[in-house]
């Protein structure tokens, strides 16, 4: 919530809360975030508050600075403001993060597509500490099975991975990529994978 003067301040003071009334909800709580760097994070839930591919930005630098980050969350359903350009940023970021264990990435409904999501599956293949996946990718629907292919490539490559769900209902992803996905549960029973 955005906080206002009353209308009948005349102070000086009136000019400072414009400011602060220009300020959107997801440069509020970068900045707050940045104050929660200094501290030894184990756990980052990220929901849906404004975020943009410049505010991706300004996470994944975050994401840089905290070493010790076991589990994250990243809820971006619905968002149209991010796609392949958010996406590979992050991607870039997740593969410093050698002790994750747990990652959620929500992007249903998002614009990314083929690119952001083999950024992401790439940057994931190295990190043998994780061990619970969730790519929720459903009503992407420029994603396509190039997209679905980089996934099950990354579940193949990387074995640390012990539990997994992957979405791709209402997306651009034909049988052909959801059979190799479904080709990776056969061979790993972990794996649980939603289509329609």
């Amino acid at each position: 919530m955005i906080r206002r003067p009353p209308r009948s301040t005349q102070s000086r003071s009136s000019a400072a809360s414009d400011v602060y009334k220009r300020q959107t909800q997801s440069t509020w709580g970068i900045s707050k975030l940045r104050t929660v760097m200094r501290l030894q994070v184990h756990f980052l839930a990220w929901a849906n508050m404004g975020v943009t591919n410049k505010t991706m930005k300004e996470l994944s630098k975050m994401l840089a600075s905290l070493p010790n980050l076991e589990q994250l969350e990243l809820n971006l359903l619905f968002n149209k403001n991010v796609n392949d350009e958010g996406a590979t940023v992050l991607g870039e970021q997740l593969s410093h993060l050698s002790q994750l264990t747990a990652l959620n990435l929500n992007l249903g409904s998002t614009e990314v597509c083929d690119e952001g999501v083999a950024c992401i599956a790439k940057s994931l293949k190295p990190l043998r500490n994780l061990k619970s996946l969730g790519f929720h990718l459903s009503g992407c629907l420029r994603l396509t099975d190039v997209g679905a292919s980089e996934i099950a490539d990354l579940l193949e490559v990387n074995s640390s991975i012990e539990e997994a769900m992957i979405t791709f209902s209402y997306s651009g992803v034909t049988k052909v990529g959801k059979s190799k996905i479904r080709g990776m549960e056969s061979k790993r029973r972990f794996l649980r994978f939603e289509t329609k």
